[in-house]
């Protein structure tokens, strides 16, 4: 509501919402949501942390875990590993038009990673 009202997300509230299904629905899909939504409020630490608490039995074959996943890493300034689980996210999509986004992303992502490989 207040997105429509503002133009604005609230993500500190979407991060509450989360954390309040996580509690009474923690499905897979409501866990990776919950990581998103602390990344999206600024807090990429409680994301990676949650991301990697999740049982890998459950998140091997989630394309949406290794996506958030490289999303997180990537914000950390992880791009290497960020790279590795965004293959694994391409490997793993099944649309077109949402590999290419993926492949997008990934060449700027190798761009951000060449460039500081280049500044040091």
């Amino acid at each position: 509501m207040e997105r429509a009202i503002t133009g604005q997300p609230r993500h500190e509230a979407l991060r509450v919402l989360y954390d309040l299904l996580a509690a009474h629905a923690p499905t897979v899909g409501v866990l990776v949501g919950r990581a998103a939504a602390a990344l999206d409020a600024g807090d990429p630490h409680a994301a990676i942390a949650q991301l990697d608490a999740l049982d890998q039995s459950a998140t091997v074959r989630y394309q949406p875990f290794w996506v958030t996943r490289a999303n997180v890493l990537a914000s950390l300034g992880r791009i290497g590993e960020a790279l590795n689980d965004l293959e694994t996210a391409v490997g793993l999509t099944e649309d077109a038009a949402v590999r290419a986004h993926l492949f997008g992303v990934r060449s700027q992502w190798k761009q951000q990673l060449d460039g500081d490989t280049r500044q040091t």
